[in-house]
């Protein structure tokens, strides 16, 4: 709910434009750092031992996702 919210407020425009590149740029640091905390604590042992079956579900989620965010912008666009 929260994230419509805000999605509402920055739609609407009515922040400054340098308040939400500031708040942009934390969003990126704070994304980043969270990306390399997960990178950290994964091990070549642990994949490994894990077998190539989620590997596999990876790409297949990554695959699907691309290719139905690329759908979904094209009907978005097709239509407006």
């Amino acid at each position: 709910m929260l994230f419509i919210a805000v999605s509402t407020v920055h739609s609407l425009d009515v922040l400054p434009h340098a308040l939400v590149a500031g708040l942009v740029q934390i969003d990126t640091l704070l994304l980043s750092t969270a990306m390399a905390a997960m990178g950290l604590r994964t091990s070549a042992v642990s994949l490994r031992r894990a077998g190539v079956q989620p590997l596999k579900l990876g790409a297949l989620l990554f695959v699907f996702l691309t290719v139905g965010g690329y759908c979904v912008n094209a009907a978005v666009l097709s239509i407006f």
